[in-house]
């Protein structure tokens, strides 16, 4: 073989052994790694999808690194909100829901004013949130598991059997949902909510 040249067989990257040097978490245009190289470890197999980022096949997912995939979405000029991951998308950040559903539901607070549009690629909503209702996760601050359940159980359309089996891992008894709905009068979908939460009571 003529000096320089590369055996077609011959690996361009050693993905075994970048994957161990690798973050938890990639997600392109927020990381020093080039896109390209990112591209040939997707294609390689060291990469897996996680929202809108990567992590390593060898990794698996967790709250915390699904948090980290979307944080490069909150832009800083929503800092002063306090921008909170709420819904559907902080659903998925916690495991319940498979599939990052778009736009990203956040909670803006503070007295200001909401802005006249909605940032790209995000939805804004005023809620008011209570004490213990957010936890930080890689920096990202998400609503927590019980009110995650409690936003899902007033939607319009929700299924209480995969909420049940989250509050199970989570060590969370159906009761204290229904506690903390029968304490927030002023919640919209509150009515709903509580007949799915005391379903999950029966079962």
């Amino acid at each position: 073989m003529a000096p320089g040249r590369r055996a077609r067989h011959e690996p361009i990257l050693d993905t075994a052994g970048m994957t161990k040097l690798l973050p938890d978490v990639l997600v392109p245009g927020a990381t020093a790694i080039p896109d390209a190289m990112l591209r040939s470890l997707v294609l390689d197999g060291a990469l897996v999808p996680i929202g809108p980022g990567y992590h390593p096949v060898d990794a698996p997912p967790t709250p915390s690194m699904r948090a980290a995939a979307i944080a490069p979405r909150i832009p800083p000029g929503l800092a002063s909100r306090r921008p909170v991951v709420a819904g559907t998308s902080a659903a998925w950040v916690w495991g319940l829901q498979p599939r990052l559903e778009e736009p990203l539901a956040i909670i803006a607070q503070g007295e200001r004013r909401m802005p006249a549009g909605d940032p790209p690629g995000l939805r804004l909503h005023r809620v008011r949130l209570g004490e213990g209702d957010v936890v930080v996760l890689a920096g990202l601050h998400v609503t927590s598991p019980l009110r995650t359940a409690i936003d899902l159980l007033r939607a319009e359309e929700a299924d209480p059997g995969p909420i049940g089996r989250f509050l199970d891992e989570h060590r969370i008894e159906p009761g204290a949902v229904v506690e903390s709905l029968l304490g927030r009068r002023r919640l919209p979908g509150r009515r709903r909510a509580l007949v799915r939460a005391q379903l999950l009571l029966t079962r």
